[in-house]
């Protein structure tokens, strides 16, 4: 009795291991998973990470570099390769360099290749960057979100965030000649439909028109959406 008693505990533990082994790592974003790993430094998380990824326009090249230790965002134009931004790849256990820890994504580049825009993102923290390629300088900084893009004329950008854990909740529009914002949602709007369930969209469309969808829960626990559109000129 107490030897199959015996039995029976190891093959249960048996079979725990092997559901262990079977578990996938927390997805961070489309190309990134984190876990822990031995290397190296035993202080810090390693971030597994695929393959550098790249875009192109022209003359114009971006690619996400990889090493060891580093991410990176670097520039090639006119056979001239510069690195525009730079983060740290791992998290230190104590989470010292938290801020410091970055993973670029979501490489996009205007149909001239004169504007860039990307995501800096770990774990919760993640925000877009808008960069200008011909003066070597970056124009706006997108908080709280992964939510942007450029007009299908290229004229614009648009960039929406409903982020609870950062409390930013916006929806925006910024003109690329004057790289002045010329659009945002009241905040009164937003205030009078916020709730946790609370979502900002957004979208350009083919007719001139970027939309910015609002949606929450009202009391009744009812789904309310409103939009707000920017019409600009063709």
């Amino acid at each position: 009795m107490k030897k199959n008693l015996q039995i029976g505990a190891l093959l249960i533990l048996v079979a725990f291991l092997a559901a262990c082994e079977q578990v996938v790592p927390a997805q961070i974003s489309d190309e990134t998973a984190v876990q822990s790993n031995e290397s190296n430094n035993e202080s810090d998380v390693d971030i597994k990470i695929s393959s550098n990824v790249s875009i192109s326009r022209g003359d114009v090249k971006i690619i996400i570099e990889k090493d060891a230790s580093t991410n990176r965002v670097v520039l090639t134009k006119d056979g001239k390769e510069s690195v525009l931004y730079s983060g740290d790849r791992n998290l230190q256990r104590d989470g010292g360099n938290l801020s410091n820890l970055k993973i670029f994504s979501n490489l996009r580049l205007d149909a001239r290749g004169k504007y860039l825009l990307f995501t800096t993102g770990a774990y919760e923290h993640v925000f877009g960057t808008l960069y200008d390629i011909e003066q070597e300088e970056e124009i706006a900084q997108f908080s709280g979100t992964d939510r942007f893009g450029f007009t299908p004329d290229n004229r614009y950008v648009y960039a929406c965030a409903a982020n609870a854990f950062s409390g930013e909740y916006y929806g925006e529009v910024i003109d690329l000649e004057s790289q002045e914002k010329v659009f945002e949602i009241p905040e009164g709007e937003i205030e009078k439909y916020m709730s946790f369930e609370y979502d900002i969209a957004c979208s350009a469309d083919e007719d001139s028109t970027i939309t910015f969808t609002v949606s929450s829960l009202n009391s009744r626990g009812e789904l309310i959406k409103v939009e707000e559109i920017f019409t600009y000129p063709n």
